[in-house]
């Protein structure tokens, strides 16, 4: 069954997301130990402008 737009769509922002947290992550890293309530605190926010905002604190 071919995908829809919608489910594409979908799956790209899953993906952006996932990328944005994984980026988080790995700047976290670089500071130090990350815990594991860091990280679900990370895995729990799938909010596109949340993240961003979150990747540019860290500057």
């Amino acid at each position: 069954m071919p995908q829809t737009l919608a489910s594409d769509s979908d799956a790209f922002e899953r993906g952006r997301i996932a990328g944005l947290q994984e980026a988080i992550l790995a700047i976290m890293s670089k500071n130090g130990e990350v815990t594991d309530q860091m990280r679900r605190d990370v895995e729990a926010n799938v909010y596109h402008d949340s993240l961003i905002n979150w990747i540019k604190s860290f500057r």
